[in-house]
């Protein structure tokens, strides 16, 4: 057994870094959309305040978070590249790197959090491999990661959970930050780890870590809000909020009194009630990071394919959290240290 294991786990890694998802992107795909806003960042403007006039016409505002648009940028000047075309060969190379990195994080992640002494370490280790690789390169997340700024943030995440295991606080609240910078998305995630952050450190660390993250958080956002304001605020916040009175499961109507809460989104409802149950029923990581998720994305007025990846990375960040701190230890001593 354990011989075939090793020969799996070596055939996957293998087969994962021979497969390919080449598409065409075009300027009015999703990244395409995004690259174009991110060239007033490199012309030093504020993309939420001075969108292009044609993508203000057809309503293609700039809705993610700031290091959407600065990690483009970033890429170009690393790059040398400028047109659309060429940095899409690099986008392509960067989004292959960083599924080898979050496929040995997870691996790594799942070692740590369920070795234990006199267990065969080389058994465990083929099985971590496998659990990281199959969930990185399975066709869904795969596919639908590519385009998306979600597996950058996802990888900064799971970076951000190796960092608390290990004690480093300060930094793990800086890679969460970054993290949540990419897409709101991962906002989603916060009350759940506040929730379970106070399970493994007292509330002292626990307030120290999230001002951390805070500050951090507001660091990055600085630049856009001195220079357009109310505009970040709108783009960002404010656009999928009241953009549209989300009655919707799945795409189909649901009843739902129109008079109550007009402006609020079923999808947000049953996110903050799912938080309430979880907070009360003690819930384990896993059900307190997917169920909240699962919910705001199933009533989503647009259910993409990419959404419910993003449930995906809170079901395995909750499990990866529960296997490496979710019993107390917290890896008892170095993460008190902070």
């Amino acid at each position: 057994m354990r011989l075939v294991l090793i020969f799996l786990a070596v055939l996957t890694i293998f087969g994962s870094l021979n497969k390919d998802f080449k598409r065409k992107f075009s300027l009015e795909s999703d990244l395409g959309i995004t690259f174009l806003h991110a060239q007033n960042i490199k012309n030093l403007s504020n993309p939420y305040k001075n969108m292009p006039a044609d993508l203000k016409a057809r309503e293609k505002y700039p809705p993610y978070f700031p290091l959407s648009y600065i990690s483009i940028v970033v890429i170009q000047k690393l790059t040398g590249t400028e047109n659309f075309e060429d940095f899409v060969k690099v986008w392509y190379l960067v989004c292959k790197f960083n599924n080898l990195v979050a496929a040995i994080l997870i691996a790594l992640l799942f070692y740590k959090g369920f070795f234990r002494q006199g267990q065969d370490r080389l058994t465990l280790l083929s099985i971590s491999v496998l659990v990281g690789f199959g969930f990185v390169y399975q066709p869904l997340v795969f596919k639908k990661s590519f385009e998306q700024l979600d597996a950058i943030a996802f990888s900064l995440m799971l970076t951000s959970l190796l960092l608390l295991v290990t004690g480093k606080l300060f930094l793990s609240s800086l890679f969460l930050a970054l993290s949540i910078c990419f897409k709101q998305s991962f906002l989603l995630v916060l009350p759940s780890l506040l929730m379970h952050s106070g399970k493994i450190l007292p509330a002292k660390k626990v307030f120290k870590y999230f001002s951390f993250l805070f500050i951090f958080t507001f660091v990055i956002f600085l630049p856009f809000l001195l220079t357009g304001f109310w505009e970040t605020i709108d783009c960002t916040i404010f656009f999928h909020i009241t953009r549209e009175n989300f009655r919707q499961f799945l795409g189909y109507p649901v009843p739902y009194p129109v008079l109550l809460f007009p402006s609020l989104k079923l999808s947000v409802l049953l996110y903050l009630t799912s938080l309430v149950y979880v907070g009360f029923t003690h819930s384990s990581a896993p059900v307190s990071f997917c169920l909240p998720t699962l919910l705001f994305f199933m009533f989503h007025k647009y259910p993409l394919e990419q959404y419910l990846v993003v449930v995906f990375y809170g079901a395995l960040f909750g499990i990866l959290w529960e296997s490496n701190l979710g019993d107390g230890k917290a890896r008892d001593s170095n993460i008190r240290q902070f």
